[in-house]
């Protein structure tokens, strides 16, 4: 019994350490540095047949980091939706990385939307976000189809599942008489 006392009062100082030590790496990745993100929509406002597709295109900054630096990030939606987070390392601590993600939406039960979307960068800085790349959205509702397109009455032809056979003229005659 006081072995395992003491083995878990090990693991605890040991575990304490350990996140003391995390402590002033996570700081100094951050550093003196910058990081901003921009977002643009593309089309800003859509009109056409849906479902309509809104390319989104950014970019990330990175200016004074400590060489190495990993900048996590996701997009996030107005609609709450939030993607997968991606990661990109900054070598030198310096530079900028171009993004891009896509939206489809609208159809018969959404004809007219607006929303937006943005960068929100996840590590180092928690809940950094980008501006919000807005748009809006409008479906032009389709004709409903009333007859064929390939359909002219004119061009109709009456169909007799039955013809008479050769001579069935004369006997309808001989029995009429």
């Amino acid at each position: 019994m006081k072995k395992a006392k003491a083995s878990s009062a090990v693991i605890f100082v040991l575990a304490f350490f350990f996140s003391l030590a995390l402590i002033p790496t996570l700081a100094q990745a951050q550093g003196d540095g910058v990081i901003t993100a921009k977002l643009k929509a593309n089309p800003e406002t859509y009109r056409g047949s849906c479902p309509a597709v809104i390319n989104f295109t950014g970019t990330i900054t990175a200016k004074g980091l400590k060489p190495g630096t990993l900048i996590a990030y996701r997009f996030i939606r107005s609609d709450g939706a939030l993607a997968p987070i991606q990661k990109i390392a900054f070598a030198t601590g310096e530079g900028t990385v171009n993004v891009e993600t896509t939206w489809t939406l609208g159809g018969p039960s959404l004809m007219v939307y607006e929303g937006w979307m943005a960068i929100r960068i996840t590590e180092p800085a928690l809940n950094l976000e980008s501006n919000k790349a807005s748009f809006k959205m409008y479906c032009k509702q389709s004709k409903p189809i009333t007859t064929r397109p390939d359909h002219d009455p004119t061009k109709v032809k009456r169909f007799d599942p039955q013809p008479e056979p050769p001579g069935a003229e004369i006997i309808q005659q001989n029995i009429m008489k």
